[in-house]
Parts: structure tokens; C-alpha cells; sequence
């Protein structure tokens, strides 16, 4: 049987003015499951491009989300993609 590659890039993406509260759940509810299915499945690697808005909120109210984010980064699961918004 022919092996088959796909290539999955992530787009995480919060807009300027967005409340905490919101934010918070989409972490908990869709960005943080994403990192903890890639922890489980080792062999699975993707590209990801976290906006600036929802980066800068992550730096200032979720150092556990950055700390797996870079744990997977540095296992090369992760390859972060950076973008002009």
C-alpha cells in the first residue's frame, strides 16, 4: 500500500478587543486539546500560526499554554509560522 503525506497547518487566531473570558474558553475548549492530542501522538507534526493578539494574551495569562507549546516545539512536532496580523 502507497504511504500517503498530508501537510496540516493550524491558523489559532483571537481578534484585537476580544473579551478574557472568550479567549479562555477557545484555549480550553479547542488550542490547549489540540497540543495535548499532539503529546499523545508523538508522531504527528504540524505547522502553527498563533496570531499576535491571541499570542500576546497567552504570554500574559496562560504561561502553562506556552510552556506545552514550546515543549512540543522543541520535540519538533511543532513548527511555528509566523504572519503580518
Amino acid at each position: 500500500m502507497r504511504q500517503i503525506s498530508i501537510q496540516l497547518l493550524l491558523f489559532n487566531h483571537q481578534p484585537v478587543g476580544e473579551e478574557d473570558e472568550v479567549i479562555a474558553r477557545a484555549v480550553d475548549k479547542a488550542y490547549r486539546p489540540m497540543l495535548s492530542a499532539l503529546e499523545e501522538f508523538s508522531h504527528v507534526r504540524i505547522g502553527l500560526r498563533l496570531g499576535g493578539h491571541l499570542l500576546d494574551w497567552l504570554e500574559s495569562n496562560d504561561q502553562a499554554y506556552i510552556k506545552q507549546l514550546k515543549e512540543l516545539v522543541e520535540r519538533g512536532q511543532i513548527e511555528l509560522l509566523g504572519g503580518s496580523h
